[in-house]
C-alpha cells in the first residue's frame, strides 16, 4: 500500500472514533522524508518516513499521525521560541501523548513517552518543571530512546 493510502485509511479510522481530531488531520500537508527516522513536524507539515511508517500496526500509525497534527494544532514548534528543543520537545511530546491516551483508544508505538504527573499540563508548563529537574528529563529520555522525532 502506498503512504498517501495508508494516511487517506488513517484519517478514516481516525475520523470514525475523533471527528475533532480527523478534521485537524484533513489540513496538515504530509511529506514523505527519509531525512527523518519515524515521523516529525517542522511546524507547518509533517514529514513520516515511509519504512518506519508501514512498520507499524494500524491502530500505531492512526497515534502517529494524531501525534503529530496535535504537535501542529498546539503550535509547538512556534511556541518553542529560544527553549533548549530536546528538552522542549520531551515536554511537547508528554502533552500529546496525554491527550492521544485520554481521548482515543489508538495505541502509541513502543518508545512514546508518557508522565502520567503532567496530566492536563501545558507544555510551557511541563518544560519548566523538565528545566528544574534534569535528572527526570534525562531518565524519561533514557527510558524512551527511540523517542517520535517530532
Amino acid at each position: 500500500m502506498m503512504l498517501k493510502e495508508i494516511i487517506s485509511k488513517c484519517i478514516l479510522q481516525v475520523r470514525r472514533e475523533s471527528p475533532f481530531f480527523a478534521s485537524l488531520m484533513l489540513f496538515a500537508p504530509i511529506i514523505e522524508s527519509a531525512a527523518v527516522e519515524t515521523a516529525a513536524t517542522d511546524g507547518k507539515s509533517i514529514l513520516v518516513n515511509n519504512k518506519f511508517f508501514k512498520s507499524l500496526n494500524s491502530s500505531e500509525q492512526n497515534a502517529v499521525m494524531l501525534h503529530e497534527v496535535l504537535h501542529l494544532a498546539l503550535l509547538h514548534v512556534l511556541r518553542m521560541n529560544s527553549r533548549d528543543p530536546q528538552l522542549w520537545n520531551i515536554a511537547a511530546d508528554i502533552v500529546v501523548n496525554d491527550l492521544i491516551d485520554r481521548n482515543t483508544s489508538f495505541q502509541l508505538p513502543k518508545g512514546a513517552i508518557r508522565d502520567q504527573s503532567f496530566r492536563n499540563k501545558s507544555v510551557e508548563y511541563v518544560y519548566e518543571q523538565l528545566l528544574k529537574n534534569p535528572k527526570k528529563a534525562k531518565f524519561l529520555k533514557l527510558l524512551n530512546p527511540d523517542l517520535l522525532d517530532s
